[in-house]
């Protein structure tokens, strides 16, 4: 196994550390994370190619970085939620253009963000003022949140590790999608894995970004309707 094999493998081992402790121990916690992304930046900057390998670990490291912007944030549950997942898109873009990360849309296309921004609008004006949900500006965010997963997690980071393990590019997506979600408790890290499981498997086959963002969505609604214990600081 070559070195920078053994550096992805420890990164993804990681990060799920990191995600605990930063859940459960605030101040630990963002140290720890600091130091971790640092460390992977100033190797990657020492070695940056890029080659496939060092593309991937760089990808990787857009939502931790994020996360330690969003410990900055003092909002709402509503705000932080969206400049996070304003920040990983910007990231994304960026990086799928430096990269020229080839998707189908391409995901370094900053208008397919500006249409979802729209079109969670415009769901979030029927549901307030025709539906009357208290609960509009959930809805707002829903299509947005799915964008951002699935232009990270599938059209960037299952794209750079399928051209280096392949179909295993699968298991790596749904480890690193559940390993996020460890905040919200054991029992929703397998759900969160198995929920990837079935899209990053449908997207390996079709390529279609279009299908997993929609399948991503009717996610993201499901967990509201089943798992609304997540949004109980919103609602």
């Amino acid at each position: 196994m070559e070195q920078i094999e053994r550096n992805f493998l420890l990164v993804m081992l990681v990060i799920p550390f990191v995600e605990y402790i930063l859940s459960n121990f605030y101040a630990v916690g963002f140290v720890i994370y600091a130091i971790f992304v640092g460390t992977v930046l100033i190797v990657m900057e020492n070695e940056l190619g890029p080659t496939k390998e060092e593309k991937v670990l760089v990808f990787l490291m857009i939502i931790p970085i994020c996360r330690l912007a969003e410990l900055f944030l003092n909002f709402n549950f509503f705000w932080n939620t969206l400049l996070f997942y304003f920040m990983v898109i910007g990231l994304v873009v960026y990086y799928a253009i430096k990269f020229k990360i080839k998707t189908r849309p391409f995901i370094g296309n900053p208008i397919y963000f500006i249409i979802v921004v729209i079109v969670a609008g415009i769901a979030s004006v029927v549901a307030k003022q025709v539906l009357g949900w208290s609960f509009a500006n959930l809805i707002f965010l829903l299509p947005i949140v799915a964008y951002g997963e699935e232009i990270f997690f599938r059209g960037g980071f299952q794209n750079l590790t399928s051209e280096w393990f392949g179909s295993f590019s699968i298991l790596f997506t749904s480890f690193i999608y559940a390993a996020f979600t460890i905040s919200y408790g054991f029992s929703f890290v397998l759900i969160a894995f198995f929920a990837s499981l079935v899209i990053s498997t449908i997207y390996h086959f079709t390529k279609n970004l279009y299908l997993s963002y929609v399948l991503n969505l009717i996610f993201q609604v499901l967990i509201f309707v089943f798992y609304r214990g997540i949004f109980q600081s919103f609602l």
